[in-house]
């Protein structure tokens, strides 16, 4: 298996096929209660897995933009719900390869064609309204934000917004570390934001949003 090692010693292994490329953090796989947990990099996020093969379905618990200096495997726990809005029937290269190399005991991921037809079309609804309500969101926090006169950061303030189903703000994280006044000025404008409800044909409780703070 390719592998890499990072800084602070977390072991990368390549997922073959994937796209776009990923690397599974193999000290965050953890199977408990016949659920796979494993925390996943692409595209400079990491995202965490929960994979139950024996039902043959996985729920994305969490993602964030990956800190080397602030990331650690045990995050894998933070975020496990017990019961989620919405499973994903299991299709995708990452969960067949976490699958087959964490857990071969466990059962063989089914590619069944209908079932993979309908987690497509369902997977490109939710991908809809998730940039239309995205869209909606990025628009008000917009508005409400009132950009310091003087910025003297050298990155863009990030922030990850996690939205309740009925449009209340569950948790926000600022990803980058900037000055007290940018910052602070970002939670400014999320705590002045109203937001409308999640769509109901949406099926989940939450939804967590990535939004960028432009210098």
């Amino acid at each position: 298996m390719l592998s890499a090692t990072s800084a602070n010693a977390v072991k990368w292994d390549y997922i073959p096929k994937s796209q776009p490329v990923s690397f599974i953090d193999t000290d965050s796989v953890r199977i408990i209660n016949d659920n796979i947990f494993a925390a996943v990099k692409s595209w400079g996020n990491i995202t965490y897995y929960k994979i139950n093969p024996y039902t043959n379905k996985y729920i994305l618990l969490y993602f964030e933009e990956f800190d080397e200096n602030k990331y650690k495997s045990d995050n894998i726990l933070k975020y496990d719900i017990n019961n989620p809005a919405h499973y994903h029937k299991i299709y995708t290269e990452d969960c067949a390869y976490i699958i087959k190399t964490y857990c071969p005991s466990c059962p063989t991921v089914k590619l069944e064609e209908q079932a993979f037809k309908e987690e497509m079309q369902r997977s490109e609804n939710l991908g809809k309204q998730y940039n239309s309500y995205f869209g909606k969101t990025i628009k008000t926090v917009y508005n409400n934000w009132k950009k310091p006169d003087k910025i003297t950061d050298k990155v863009n303030g990030m922030a990850v917004i996690r939205i309740n189903k009925n449009g209340s703000v569950a948790t926000y994280i600022i990803r980058k570390p900037i000055s007290e006044s940018y910052k602070q000025s970002i939670i400014d404008a999320i705590n002045k934001s109203k937001f409308d409800p999640l769509p109901e044909s949406m099926g989940l409780d939450f939804i967590n949003l990535l939004i960028p703070f432009p210098i």
